[in-house]
């Protein structure tokens, strides 16, 4: 039995969040981990894992409050404009997403994070639209497998 299409979109949009806020508080710990017991002697970041945890570390941080507008749009368009407006700003949604952490990394690490400035760059916002937009071509692939048909007693 699967979940209704508000729902199942409600989901969508709230886990990426959710993971983000996992993996950056790991990979805060990890990083004061690292500088506080001056480990990255031991450290190789010649492996993909490695080279993927320190990615996360750098641009995470930067990428949570650049993905909060674009979800609560997102929310604001699903819950007034219904299921059909929401899946076709969807697709605009990765530019917004990708515009907005650009922004972020340039004035939020300035502001907030001056020892950690950022210089975005154009493979970031590349690598932002690949990103989102694998995201969304999973949300379409796992959408019919999970939706199930809206039953007689459900609110349209």
């Amino acid at each position: 039995m699967g979940v209704g299409e508000k729902h199942y979109w409600t989901i969508a949009l709230c886990l990426p969040a959710l993971v983000g806020a996992a993996l950056a508080s790991d990979a805060a710990a990890a990083g004061c981990y690292a500088t506080w017991m001056s480990c990255f002697s031991i450290f190789d970041p010649n492996t993909f894992t490695k080279r993927a945890i320190l990615w996360t570390a750098r641009y995470l941080p930067y990428a949570l409050p650049a993905y909060a507008p674009v979800a609560l749009y997102g929310f604001a368009v699903l819950l007034r404009r219904g299921v059909g407006a929401f899946e076709r700003w969807l697709w605009l949604a990765p530019v917004f997403l990708a515009a907005a952490l650009h922004v972020s990394c340039t004035v939020f690490s300035s502001w907030v994070m001056p020892a950690r400035r950022l210089g975005p760059s154009l493979l970031l916002d590349l690598q932002t639209l690949a990103g989102a937009y694998a995201w969304i071509a999973l949300l379409r692939v796992a959408k019919p497998g999970l939706v199930r048909a809206p039953g007689f007693w459900d609110p349209p």
